[in-house]
């Protein structure tokens, strides 16, 4: 099925509960951003920090208001230790640090990311508190991380520091949970070894969802989630009998995401196996192929 690039449509409720892509910004002059100069204020524009454009490139556009395209890094599955950058494009102008590593602390809760990222942090972790100090950006967690072992505290140190020594000015982390300042940290903070970040790879689907609305027995939407904004070659959903979903195909906001409007909604059900077939592009050249067969997610729309 080729896509149908003449229509789009947010999915603010889908990134929200999958990415939550619609959380924060800072404000300017905070961090390392760039906005590209030809675009007016008046018709949305986007701010890159310089971490999202070397991993990334060019961030895409947005129809209104002021977008922010960082990077969060987050652990990879197959290669204990390794950390790979994910975008991560919010539009809160407020407490941009604390929300971030908010943020960083309940990615991808209860979602299985296609097997390739993980969340190093254990479930019910909280942000107790952050401030900063000079260049030093002090994080305090509740307690949950202190009992886990010695690799997982360090990538929870690493995902922390990876990510909000981007921001200009920060180029040292303090890690503390339950009171106590996690194992692996210098008494004056901790400065991320870049060693330790593998490449984006090629572009991948993370997950398969169905949007369903409140109240209504069959989903409005189906959306294939991408690690990346891509441009798309070819795309093919199909059920478990290898019958095409047919509809209608969309762009996501941000380029992150397409989006089935299905023909018969009623055939779609929560759980049930979609196979995606893609070939895409993400915005540095780099191109990914294949074919995966994912559970359809459920996700409620208030």
């Amino acid at each position: 099925m080729m896509l149908r690039s003449d229509k789009m449509r947010l999915l603010a409720t889908l990134f929200l509960t999958l990415l939550a892509t619609a959380l924060l910004s800072g404000c300017p002059g905070e961090d390392k951003e760039k906005a590209p100069p030809s675009r007016a204020e008046s018709q949305g524009s986007v701010r890159a920090t310089q971490s999202y454009i070397d991993y990334f490139g060019e961030a895409p556009t947005t129809k209104q208001g002021t977008c922010y395209a960082q990077v969060g890094f987050y652990p990879l599955a197959a290669e204990p230790g390794k950390l790979r950058p994910f975008p991560l494009f919010l539009m809160n102008r407020e407490e941009r640090l604390e929300l971030v590593t908010d943020h960083l602390l309940h990615w991808g809760e209860g979602w299985d990311m296609g097997g390739v990222l993980l969340n190093p942090f254990p479930p019910g972790t909280q942000l107790i508190s952050l401030t900063r100090e000079g260049d030093l950006a002090r994080v305090e967690l509740s307690p949950e991380i202190v009992v886990a072992d010695d690799l997982q505290r360090q990538e929870v140190i690493n995902v922390i520091a990876l990510t909000l020594t981007q921001f200009e000015g920060v180029s040292r982390v303090m890690v503390i949970a339950g009171g106590e300042l996690l194992p692996g940290q210098a008494d004056r903070g901790f400065i991320p070894d870049p060693s330790v970040v593998a490449g984006p790879g090629e572009p991948l689907v993370l997950a398969v969802a169905g949007t369903w609305e409140k109240g209504q027995e069959d989903p409005a939407e189906v959306s294939i989630f991408f690690d990346r904004p891509i441009s798309v070659e070819r795309i093919d959903l199909t059920d478990q009998g290898g019958k095409p979903l047919e509809g209608d195909y969309y762009r996501s906001v941000f380029d992150m995401a397409v989006v089935l409007h299905p023909a018969n909604p009623a055939a779609i059900s929560d759980g049930m196996p979609l196979k995606v077939a893609w070939k895409v592009t993400d915005r540095k050249g780099r191109k990914g192929e294949g074919e995966k067969t994912f559970p359809l997610k459920r996700l409620e729309h208030p």
